[in-house]
């Protein structure tokens, strides 16, 4: 969805065109995004949705470690679960913005919650009995879909560390299974559950996929 919004500005001058409806339509596109931005070249933000976001606009972010990668190598990238400057932890997606004559001219860059992307990317996959967490390599829970629902209690403002998992094989093999403990987040007590993984991975950034 993404990489054909950012086509969508091919050729357009990202300095003088009205972008608040392009904003707001990228923006109503999934209900996971909860920021969309438009960067010039250096890095800086020209325009935001929502607009109660509006005083970041003339922010320099070239600092961030996605946004100065991107420009440094002007290929879509995806970041790990982050704290933005609004306080939210979340997932940083940018695309190169092209002119017709194939120079960059900025980027298009969006903020999501993961929780609720996962939540609609996997729903129907779980069934009776099974459960699914996605997390970062490192013990990370980016979002589930539990059959007891309220098992785990997550939102954009917190970040939960699953360390039994970061301490498994988990973090050194893209697919397997082990016996887990899931820490208290998942489970209660010492119990330990057959678990098995496998890994996906969007613009070199992995998650671990994990059903049990």
């Amino acid at each position: 969805q993404l990489a054909h919004h950012a086509a969508d500005l091919k050729g357009k001058n990202l300095q003088s065109t009205d972008l608040q409806s392009f904003l707001k339509q990228v923006a109503e596109s999934n209900p996971a995004l909860s920021i969309v931005s438009i960067l010039d070249r250096s890095g800086t933000i020209i325009a935001v949705y929502p607009d109660t976001y509006a005083g970041y606009i003339g922010t320099n972010v070239r600092d961030q470690a996605l946004v100065s990668s991107v420009i440094r190598d002007p290929v879509p990238g995806m970041s790990e679960y982050i704290k933005s400057a609004e306080g939210e932890y979340a997932i940083n997606i940018i695309y190169p913005v092209y002119s017709s004559s194939l120079s960059v001219t900025g980027y298009l860059s969006v903020l999501l919650n993961p929780a609720l992307l996962i939540q609609s990317s996997v729903q129907s996959l779980v069934q009776e009995g099974r459960n699914i967490l996605v997390t970062q390599p490192d013990g990370s829970l980016l979002g589930q879909v539990l059959t007891a629902p309220g098992a785990i209690r997550q939102n954009q403002y917190e970040k939960i560390q699953i360390n039994e998992i970061a301490a498994s094989p988990v973090s050194s093999y893209p697919a397997g299974y082990d016996m887990l403990q899931l820490s208290e987040a998942v489970s209660s007590g010492e119990e330990r559950h057959q678990v098995f993984w496998n890994t996906v991975s969007l613009h070199s950034t992995p998650w671990r996929v994990l059903v049990f």
